[in-house]
């Protein structure tokens, strides 16, 4: 019975190869009591059942565990994929000051989350723009202003 490590690259592979080591001494030592259980006389047979089940039995719990550590280390990774969507980057445009516009009117059309209010809003389209004063926006005239997407662009 020759069994052989071989290199993988995903998480499932890695568990699998390592799944292979520790049991390759229990198969080896498992297959060498049953070829002995073949020939035995009735009390050796019954001590080297023994010892097969028991080594059965640890081969099943060693598979378990190998499985549920993939199947956690799976929804792990599906959990942080999952988190990496929810990114928000952040990107600037223009737009264009419309008579009647305020610095308000424009907030309530653009604002989005990644900010606690309005008025934190507000104040960074005032820093990115230079202005002083919220009533100073002049038609015809353009501003920065920042806006968050999922998308990278």
């Amino acid at each position: 019975m020759n069994l052989t490590i071989l290199n993988f690259n995903s998480i499932g592979d890695y568990f699998f190869n390592i799944l292979v080591a520790i049991l390759k001494p229990f198969v080896h030592s498992a297959y060498y009591t049953y070829q002995t259980l073949k020939k035995g006389t009735a009390s050796k047979k019954k001590l080297l059942y023994k010892n097969l089940l028991h080594k059965a039995a640890v081969v099943f719990i060693v598979c378990v565990l190998a499985i549920l550590i993939a199947l956690s280390a799976s929804l792990f990774s599906q959990n942080i994929e999952a988190h990496d969507n929810d990114i928000l980057h952040k990107y600037y445009t223009s737009v264009t000051i419309h008579p009647g516009d305020s610095l308000w009117s424009i907030a309530n059309e653009h604002y989005q989350l990644g900010y606690d209010n309005q008025n934190e809003y507000i104040n960074e389209v005032m820093q990115i723009n230079h202005i002083t004063d919220a009533d100073d926006l002049i038609s015809g005239t353009s501003i920065v202003i920042p806006y968050y997407s999922e998308e990278i662009k």
